[in-house]
């Protein structure tokens, strides 16, 4: 005898039938870039203003870490770093539609953010009212036949959820957020627009969680400061509630990013010309001075954002591919009343870095090709955050 089994509606043919759209069953599959798509990021130059040493020690010289590392290491002092934070995204391409004789992408994506507490070396576990997840789909703009994209896509994502919650099985689509379909003429590409627009709502999570555990929860301060994976300047977004960086600077104060991508022509000389040849230099275990950026990208409602940026060698050369494996680049955002004036003591930028350097133990050596420029701890975040992912498959069977 033949039991038959209950169909269930997807979300992209609600998705479709409520925007008077035609559905394409296209190929699925996982979209995999480590980049942000804007080209933002550490990896940017063209957003930053370089202004002048950000430190009380202006000598161009770099400074040995040595002292300080030893005192980590035989635990004379404690960590500087208590937590750590990482975000992540997985994106996936699910289907074509159509509007008014085009057809444009639709993405959909796992957007994570998680926090790891260390409060001694033997225990190093999740914050989980930090850690959260979301399922976001990508559409185009022109699936909004209103003009009021807000109420529009709100009501769609409940509409979506309500209908399909018998396939969805408590994976609840969080979000529907709309693409420009109107920059095609300047020759970008529909799925890339659609991918930044899910990496700024990632961003949004990773904001959210600093200034929940700064503001909220008050849990750093000067000898619990927070390692957050990836650079600071983030850029101004359209979507989120914590889209303007100028406003919630001040959460940032024990806040410290490092890069492990960036353009070592960034690196400058007294004299504003780059000096990336010194930076492959840099002795292991050794800083460059930090100086002042202002991000023209990040800026506000209450002005501009400044950073200080400053970069540290924590592994030699004789095991790595290129000159500058093995350096990360860290950043602070200034912060205060007048934060473009602001300078650094030198001897706390040194207690930061050598931080850093002794984070790098033990080494995640073979799993992972930026091994030399993984700090342990960020790298165990990491690692916790992608597996609380659900997997390709049951993903993209969902939709």
């Amino acid at each position: 005898m033949h039991i038959g089994t209950k169909k269930t509606i997807r979300p992209l043919e609600v998705l479709a039938q409520t925007t008077d759209g035609e559905s394409y069953a296209c190929h699925r599959f996982c979209l995999e870039r480590y980049a942000s798509p804007d080209g933002g990021g550490a990896s940017s130059t063209s957003g930053f203003t370089v202004l002048d040493c950000g430190e009380t020690d202006a000598r161009s010289e770099s400074r040995d870490l040595g002292r300080y590392v030893r005192r980590l290491r035989s635990r004379e002092e404690k960590p500087l770093f208590r937590y750590f934070l990482d975000g992540s995204r997985r994106t996936y391409k699910v289907d074509h539609i159509r509007y008014r004789k085009r057809v444009f992408p639709v993405l959909a994506a796992q957007l994570g953010v998680a926090c790891c507490e260390r409060q001694c070396p033997d225990s190093f576990r999740a914050v989980s009212s930090v850690c959260r997840s979301r399922l976001v789909l990508a559409v185009p703009r022109c699936a909004d036949p209103d003009g009021r994209p807000e109420e529009f896509f709100a009501g769609l994502c409940q509409s979506i959820n309500e209908k399909c919650a018998q396939r969805l099985q408590g994976n609840a689509i969080a979000e529907i957020v709309p693409y420009d379909d109107s920059k095609y003429e300047a020759g970008l590409d529909y799925e890339n627009i659609a991918v930044s627009v899910l990496h700024e709502c990632m961003l949004d999570m990773e904001k959210q969680a600093v200034c929940e555990m700064a503001g909220q929860r008050r849990l750093l301060s000067g000898g619990r400061y927070l390692l957050k994976d990836g650079s600071l300047e983030y850029a101004k977004s359209k979507v989120g509630q914590f889209r303007d960086l100028s406003l919630i600077r001040n959460n940032f104060r024990f806040v410290v990013g490092v890069s492990k991508n960036f353009d070592p022509e960034l690196f400058k000389d007294r004299r504003g010309r780059p000096n990336a040849s010194q930076l492959a230099k840099l002795a292991e275990g050794h800083r460059t001075p930090a100086f002042r950026l202002r991000a023209q990208r990040s800026g506000g409602e209450d002005g501009f954002v400044h950073l200080l940026a400053w970069y540290v060698r924590i592994r030699g050369t004789r095991h790595t591919v290129s000159p500058f494996d093995g350096i990360l680049k860290a950043e602070l955002i200034l912060t205060g009343d007048d934060p473009c004036e602001k300078v650094f003591e030198s001897e706390e930028l040194d207690a930061i870095s050598a931080n850093l350097v002794a984070e790098r133990l033990p080494t995640c050596y073979g799993q992972d090709d930026r091994w030399p420029n993984h700090l342990y701890p960020v790298f165990l975040t990491e690692k916790y955050l992608k597996s609380q992912f659900r997997s390709d498959a049951v993903l993209m069977n969902l939709l």
